[in-house]
């Protein structure tokens, strides 16, 4: 006797229709990597855009030792400046409104997944070690760029907005 749910073998699969890709013009269709690199380039580009507005809009008579820090006043003056630092506060500010809970939640979980207080204890200490060198770790990597590389420190040895 022959059961009637059972799949014959030697029956073709059928043949899978093939995915169609998303327009171009469909964005938040696209790979998240690509959304990602083109939110860096159109930020790279305002923020450009908006620097070289208020490099033009400088008074020719300003010091050349006061050119960045009246440019600066200027472009977080500018009207572009203060919408896009109201988009960038709201997005990092409901990330954080996020993942706060999210963490917090996943953590609870797991400890009170863990069962003895052996377990308990061998985690706290194996969580404890990985901060320690994590956090040694990106200390002595930002402590070795900071002095090879001396960001904001013009070839006189002066802060490129001293002044």
């Amino acid at each position: 006797m022959t059961d009637p749910d059972a799949v014959d073998p030697s029956a073709e699969a059928p043949a899978e229709t093939p995915r169609r890709r998303a327009p171009a013009w469909q964005l938040w269709r696209w790979p998240l990597h690509w959304q990602i690199a083109v939110g860096l380039v159109l930020g790279a580009l305002a923020g450009w855009q908006i620097a070289a507005a208020a490099i033009a809009e400088l008074p020719p008579d300003t010091p050349a030792d006061r050119r960045g820090a009246t440019a600066r006043g200027l472009a977080t003056a500018s009207a572009a400046w203060t919408v896009l630092d109201l988009v960038g506060d709201l997005f990092i500010r409901g990330l954080k409104m996020i993942i706060v809970p999210l963490v917090t939640t996943s953590v609870a979980l797991a400890v009170l997944n863990l069962g003895s207080g052996r377990d308990l204890r061998r985690l706290g200490w194996k969580t404890g070690l990985y901060y320690a060198c994590t956090s040694l770790a990106s200390i002595l990597v930002g402590l070795v760029l900071i002095n090879a590389v001396a960001p904001g420190i013009n070839d006189a040895g002066q802060g490129i907005l001293a002044g």
